[in-house]
């Protein structure tokens, strides 16, 4: 169901995964991600009015989980984007740097939203982007960075993966990788590994593929491709 509310929730077992509060947007969420920022850790969510959102995530229980985080503790923000925004890509890693892609098949860097909701003026076109880089041919679907924060991979409705170095995003456009079948939706979701040298991808076709990248081997034989090498 489409919502304008974040819920989060612990990772911490101490704290029994409780739900710590949730944040409450301007419009429904289209997606979310965590970044930090001066230190804090921030929800960046890209909503359905063209606008990218950004606010402060619990630490601990909220004094009251039963209503939204008061704007005092929120501290929510605002900055228009680009029409048919859909997915925003975000985490400690990028720091500062916010990309955003949709349907016109870019992958878009932005500013940090700095403004309230109601400095927002609807009836002007958005800020250019910082950069603007090509993306998947009909929309990007997911996304995940290696461990160590070197790489980020994207998946789409192209059954295409595109690996791309994280010091240099905007350096020579990454070759596609043929993935999942195009006709059945292409990559849904995808998750580098934590201790192997591995990506591992899932597509509408029902198939799960297990990649291997980078130069380091893994610890033990595994079935997949070579994200190095064409895939037939």
């Amino acid at each position: 169901m489409e919502s304008n509310q974040v819920f989060i929730l612990s990772q911490s077992a101490a704290q029994a995964f409780e739900v710590l509060g949730f944040l409450e947007f301007d419009a429904k969420v289209c997606s979310a991600s965590f970044v930090k920022n001066d230190g804090k850790l921030k929800v960046m969510a890209v909503l359905s009015n063209n606008l990218l959102g950004v606010a402060n995530a619990p630490s601990k229980p909220c004094a009251n989980r039963m209503v939204p985080m008061p704007q005092d503790e929120a501290e929510i923000a605002y900055r228009k984007i680009d029409k048919a925004s859909a997915l925003v890509i975000a985490n400690e890693a990028l720091e500062d740097n916010i990309y955003v892609t949709g349907d016109d098949k870019l992958l878009k860097k932005y500013e940090f939203p700095t403004d309230k909701i109601s400095q927002i003026d609807t009836k002007r076109a958005p800020p250019a982007p910082v950069e603007e880089h090509e993306s998947h041919s009909i929309g990007t679907t997911c996304w995940d960075t290696t461990p160590e924060f070197k790489s980020m991979v994207t998946g789409g409705k192209d059954g295409c993966l595109l690996l791309r170095g994280l010091r240099n995003i905007g350096g020579e456009a990454p070759r596609p990788i043929r993935a999942h079948a195009l006709f059945s939706g292409g990559v849904t979701a995808l998750c580098f590994s934590r201790t192997r040298s591995m990506l591992y991808t899932a597509g509408g076709d029902g198939s799960i593929m297990a990649w291997n990248h980078g130069a380091k081997p893994n610890a033990a034989p595994i079935h997949g491709n070579d994200m190095n090498a064409p895939v037939r």
